[in-house]
């Protein structure tokens, strides 16, 4: 078993976190990594290495985005042989035309499934999920970030109950029913952001309220995430996982080993999370529009958030297949819904 020291930045932020990577004996590149952040385990493969000419940190790219920037001069060597211990492990399971024959197979059902199969399949069985399961998703979801990145709100209880009363206004206006609640959190890990449970209740934190250009920028925020909701994206989202993964394992994928499989999962749902974000963005601007909201305002939030989050320099695009959101300047282009 090795270990690696590091800092740790999660996908779409740029705070850091210490973390302590733990390879287990017998990996190759592919496996995945044990990563401890902050006493929170969890397990990703590593998808890009950066590298090494004339570098005085290494960056180490999991599946998902999220990095990992490690001194080069601690850079450990075995990682650099990785992808050539992998390609040996795979020549011993089989023939290359089986492997070949499991590639193409793969291709083609992840292609017509992601086409054809999964959007319209899962949005039809949307509405069979019990209520119960995701509010208890949305419990649990909760729980785990406030016992790993969130931290309670510093905002003051009138604060708190302005932006609420506002919120609950724009609900009315929209015709949004039932209520969603709003809670108050802080996270220096994940700076400014939003985000809407399974069940419907909005997170915001304290940092984007303190980034934010105007309280019309912060109704932005929160009327794109409403939209979310209202258009059940997270509902719509646990089924199609739930669906890929019965894919995966009725045409034996993990002939390939898991994380192939994992891979597949996250390049398929990138592209349905941007989906979901456009039409969040349209939905959003309808309601504000139709309440006479500055859209200016909510354009200006969009683009603190991207400058905030985004590596520097910012590129004008998604910067790769694991982006969930579009492009800053589609989003500035969407029309109303």
């Amino acid at each position: 078993m090795k270990q690696l020291q590091g800092q740790f930045i999660f996908s779409r932020s740029t705070d850091t976190a210490p973390v302590t990577l733990t390879f287990p004996d017998g990996w190759i590149n592919g496996d995945p990594v044990i990563c401890d952040v902050k006493g929170a385990i969890f397990k990703l493969p590593i998808a890009d290495i950066s590298p090494a000419e004339g570098a005085k940190r290494r960056r180490i790219s999991f599946v998902g985005g999220h990095k990992v920037y490690v001194q080069a001069t601690d850079f450990p060597a075995f990682l650099e042989r990785g992808k050539w211990q992998k390609r040996l492990e795979l020549a011993e399971r089989g023939p290359w035309y089986m492997l070949a024959l499991y590639g193409v197979l793969t291709a083609v059902i992840l292609w017509a499934g992601t086409v054809y199969l999964l959007p319209r399949l899962a949005d039809s069985i949307t509405r069979y999920i019990p209520d119960e399961v995701v509010a208890n998703l949305s419990r649990s979801t909760l729980s785990t970030l406030d016992n790993w990145v969130l931290e309670p709100s510093h905002l003051s209880e009138n604060e708190q109950t302005a932006l609420q009363d506002a919120f609950r206004a724009f609900q009315e206006e929209a015709g949004i029913s039932p209520e969603i609640p709003l809670l108050f959190r802080r996270s220096e890990l994940l700076g400014a952001n939003a985000f809407a449970l399974p069940d419907g209740p909005v997170v915001i934190l304290d940092e984007l309220v303190a980034l934010a250009p105007s309280e019309e920028g912060v109704m932005g925020v929160l009327a794109h995430e409403a939209a979310h909701i209202y258009h059940q994206h997270n509902r719509r989202n646990l089924a199609r996982s739930g669906l890929f993964s019965l894919l995966n394992l009725a045409f034996g994928f993990s002939q390939f080993g898991d994380n192939s499989a994992l891979l597949a999962e996250n390049l398929v749902f990138s592209g349905y999370s941007r989906e979901f974000e456009v039409e969040a963005d349209k939905t959003a601007r309808q309601w504000l529009l139709a309440q006479n909201y500055d859209l200016t305002a909510f354009d200006e939030m969009l683009e603190a958030l991207y400058h905030q989050h985004c590596e520097e320099p910012c590129p004008d695009k998604p910067t790769g297949l694991f982006d969930t959101h579009p492009s800053l300047a589609d989003r500035l282009a969407i029309e109303p819904h």
